[in-house]
């Protein structure tokens, strides 16, 4: 089988280039490239105004199956991978039940294997039984099943003590652990980026502190156990500048932000309502130029979607009177 792809433009990252050209891939496999088509070919296709790559990569999904298939499963996610080119799909372990257990990850490897889109899907299994933070799950036995990190994915692991723990046992068989980079005790699941909008709009907001305090805390614990820590979704400059500064010391240290937090304000809030409500938090301005900062000095070392598919119900409505306890509720320092 011999497939002619014309006039595509072909993004070639190991050579570093971009170029329109023709592909001819013969039984699977590229067998030339170049400007001059073959004579021969069993099926052509007229690339003209599209990319030619290879298949992206997402780090961060939710596939929400096994329990959550309301809102989606490995069928439908798989496929929407696949019509927007990605290949390879690495999905946290909210599911329900959580995925920490071996029976939960090779669950979602045999469904994708024999029901997805003929995408790569990539399992995390949990760092804590239930992702409750408190009993650490048995992370040998989830490698052996498929899984290839390990996370408590929206939950950050709150206790010091049990983060340090998991770092040096899950070293002991080749697994970051991805994490999810809040103080809980700050944010109170509030909505908005605390800041000019939440004064604006008056009700309480999520702290960028919150963030930052979390990631010097694993940066830390990192270096000093020799360990890889995997930072999510970040989303403040001074966040990419902790990073910057542990892997200038060579600490094991990596992350991900997503597209809305370099190219997306708080200000989204005002005109599109809770349709841009995102956690973390869309930021400042200043925010998003110190994110671009580490994208462009490799800081940043890749962008993920973190694909959460929610049902219509679930989801928020518009930004209501904030309940009747916020009424009077003010921080403990007064506004600048």
């Amino acid at each position: 089988m011999k497939l002619l792809i014309q006039n595509g433009r072909l993004v070639d990252p190991a050579a570093g280039s971009s170029r329109v050209t023709n592909l001819l891939i013969e039984d699977g496999k590229i067998a030339w490239i170049g400007r001059q088509a073959p004579e021969e070919a069993d099926q052509v296709l007229d690339a003209q105004g599209l990319v030619v790559s290879p298949g992206l990569i997402d780090m961060h999904v939710h596939l929400r199956d096994p329990g959550q298939t309301h809102k989606e499963d490995i069928v439908t996610g798989t496929a929407a991978a696949a019509h927007g080119g990605v290949t390879t799909v690495v999905c946290m372990p909210n599911t329900t039940p959580t995925a920490d257990t071996p029976e939960v990850i090779q669950y979602i490897i045999d469904k994708a294997r024999n029901e997805g889109s003929g995408v790569n899907v990539l399992p995390v299994g949990a760092v804590s039984k239930g992702l409750k933070g408190q009993e650490r799950t048995r992370f040998r036995p989830l490698k052996e099943a498929g899984a290839v990190a390990l996370s408590d994915d929206g939950m950050p692991i709150m206790n010091a003590d049990m983060m340090r723990d998991a770092l040096l046992r899950a070293g002991r068989y080749g697994m970051p652990i991805l994490c999810h980079e809040e103080d809980i005790n700050m944010v109170h699941n509030y909505a908005v980026n605390e800041g000019n909008l939440s004064r604006q709009m008056g009700i309480p907001g999520r702290p960028a502190i919150a963030e930052e305090i979390m990631v010097m805390r694993d940066a830390m614990l990192a270096e000093e156990t020799g360990q890889p820590v995997h930072i999510c979704h970040v989303s403040t400059a001074r966040t990419v500048g902790i990073i910057r500064s542990y892997k200038r010391k060579g600490v094991q240290i990596t992350c991900e932000t997503c597209p809305q937090y370099f190219t997306l304000t708080e200000d989204e809030v005002l005109t599109r309502s809770t349709l841009a409500r995102v956690n973390p938090p869309l930021r400042t301005q200043k925010d998003v130029d110190g994110i671009l900062a580490g994208l462009q000095d490799g800081t940043i070392d890749c962008i993920v979607t973190d694909h959460a598919p929610h049902s219509a119900e679930e989801r928020p409505a518009p930004w209501r009177r904030p309940p009747a306890a916020w009424w009077g509720w003010r921080p403990a320092w007064p506004w600048p």
